[in-house]
């Protein structure tokens, strides 16, 4: 049954990684193309990440009263009608930003959520683990790879209102197929959800220092999670462009990705958090120096190079103090990640908010400016992690 679970699973992942890699980064430049403004793409992402910050209670929730299974094919469910929703209202889909991101943010909480459940259900710790998170990596790489390059030919042939259409209905129909596929995922109810006992009583505690660490990368990812593509399409008006540098940002990531996996390590922690927190810095000042599609690619690639340098060292350390404090239990370690998430989120809605009050004050030419600013962050990230140990214990 597990085996079973997990060739399932793994099939479901495909179809839903390249379902969304064809469709989901290319909604900021469709509402673009429909309405060229920052503050309604900026809403459209808030309202997800709101969503977000929400459904990864209920989701955690739901999951372990009813199975992880249930979430997963309610998210595969509830993205599909959002991109369905975009298609239907076709022009008037800016109008109605505000829902439609709340309906993509709460099928994103509801199938990441699932999907960790659904990992801890069908793999066991050691070789067979590390395997299965290899095997999907791959899988997510290799939509990544593929699908904007292939969303971008599309669009460029068919032209921009047809390819839209073609690209958000590719979209769905893999996300069918990959409802289609769990359908049939086993998966039992857990018990109980401690969601509280997983919030820290304060702040300056390991755990408290970690999720501050979180928040801050949030602080920085709410806005780089749309800007410098949309950027890219912005300033090029080529949806080819943007799928090409969609994939070549990924390709970077990659490569930097399997570069830290081979020499990286618990000791450079610290060392890697500080230098990607400088780095990040440093690279938020090549839009300071200009607005050109050149500058914004040259921030996109240097942005996507550097991300294993403060994602991993935060990862590990996160993972390490999971295990320390859950141990064994399931439950637990589902509630501590439905607390990282829901921290990460709420930071990215700070974020957003904050970016759409500086637009509403200073317009449209203070998006460089804050960019510029929230590259620094992750220096409050190094300083988080810094308060414990680089290297935790292992349960007793």
């Amino acid at each position: 049954m597990r085996l079973q679970g997990l060739v399932r699973l793994g099939v479901a992942t495909g179809l839903w990684t390249f379902g969304v890699s064809l469709s989901a980064p290319f909604l900021d430049a469709y509402l673009w193309s429909l309405h060229p403004s920052w503050t309604l793409i900026a809403e459209f992402n808030l309202a997800q990440f709101g969503a977000m910050v929400v459904t990864f209670p209920v989701a955690g929730w739901l999951a372990r009263r009813r199975g992880a299974a249930l979430p997963l094919r309610c998210a595969a469910v509830v993205i599909a009608v959002a991109v369905g929703a975009f298609l239907a209202f076709g022009a008037a889909a800016p109008r109605h930003v505000v829902g439609l991101g709340i309906l993509l943010g709460v099928g994103w909480g509801l199938y990441w959520l699932a999907q960790f459940v659904l990992n801890i259900d069908f793999t066991q710790p050691g070789p067979g683990r590390d395997r299965w998170q290899a095997v999907a990596g791959l899988m997510t790489t290799a939509a990544g790879l593929a699908a904007p390059l292939a969303a971008g030919i599309l669009v460029a042939a068919a032209g921009r209102v047809l390819g839209f259409r073609w690209l958000l209905s590719g979209g769905l129909t893999f996300l069918a197929a990959s409802l289609l596929v769990a359908a049939g995922l086993p998966s039992a109810p857990g018990g109980a959800f401690p969601f509280r006992a997983a919030v820290p009583n304060r702040v300056a505690d390991p755990w408290g220092y970690l999720l501050l660490a979180h928040g801050a990368l949030g602080l920085r990812d709410g806005v780089y999670l749309f800007a410098p593509a949309l950027l890219v399409f912005a300033l090029s008006g080529s949806v080819l462009d943007l799928g090409v540098y969609l994939a070549v940002t990924q390709g970077v990531s990659m490569a930097t990705y399997a570069a830290h996996s081979r020499w990286g390590g618990p000791q450079w922690r610290r060392p890697s958090l500080l230098l990607g927190a400088g780095l990040s810095a440093a690279v938020g000042l090549v839009l300071a120096a200009g607005l050109t599609v050149l500058h914004v690619w040259a921030f996109g690639v240097l942005t996507a190079a550097l991300a294993p340098l403060l994602q991993v060292p935060i990862e590990a350390c996160t993972l390490d103090l999971i295990a320390l404090r859950a141990g064994t239990d399931r439950a637990a370690r589902v509630s501590h990640t439905v607390v990282k998430e829901v921290v990460v989120n709420a930071a990215r809605v700070v974020s957003v908010s904050l970016m759409i009050g500086v637009l509403a004050v200073a317009g449209t030419a203070s998006l460089r400016p804050w960019l510029v600013a929230v590259a620094a962050t992750p220096f409050i990230a190094w300083w988080s992690v810094s308060r414990f140990p680089a290297v935790l214990p292992g349960p007793a």
